[in-house]
């Protein structure tokens, strides 16, 4: 066992010089087992391709924002694997970050694998006309320890109804 550290909300894109550069630091000084990212998917939602201002400065601004976040946390990814750690990435299945260049170039790093979770399965509920609802949200992980992997990869059977959620 060892430390877990989950990096993504004190290393925002605001301050990204300093708040990277101590992230790094910290990463560095701290060595921990696990490194966990779960980047912000909202620019790589299903929904941003029909969203009209997709074109517009604004939204290209945040795209590249997010592409830039996407590739810190996996230069972190990189980091942490070559020195024999363990990573775990979560992003929605249909989210377009799977595609990005640096994710494919993680991904084939030596030992990654990729399996599908559904959220339902580990108790995951959202509002529907006020009353508590099961959600699937089902989500791609990106995992180079096969127990985390075998741990994390339940898909839903049926049984129940899902609510949606816009991801």
């Amino acid at each position: 066992t060892g430390n877990i550290h989950g990096h993504t909300k004190w290393m925002g894109l605001q301050k990204e010089g300093r708040q990277r550069n101590k992230a790094r630091h910290t990463l560095k000084k701290e060595r921990p087992t696990l490194r966990i990212g779960s980047p912000e998917c909202k620019m790589f939602s299903q929904l941003q391709h029909m969203n009209p201002r997709k074109d517009s400065e604004e939204w290209m601004r945040q795209y590249t924002e997010a592409c830039f976040h996407v590739q810190f946390c996996c230069e972190l990814y990189r980091e942490q694997i070559n020195r024999g750690g363990y990573v775990l990435h979560g992003h929605p299945i249909r989210a377009s970050s799977w595609k990005l260049q640096c994710i494919q170039e993680v991904m084939n790093m030596n030992g990654m694998m990729k399996v599908l979770a559904d959220h339902c399965q580990y108790g995951l509920k959202t509002l529907k006309g006020g009353k508590e609802a099961v959600a699937m949200k089902p989500t791609g992980l990106m995992t180079n320890s096969p127990q985390i992997a075998k741990a994390l990869s339940r898909r839903c059977r049926g049984g129940h109804e899902h609510s949606v959620l816009l991801d």
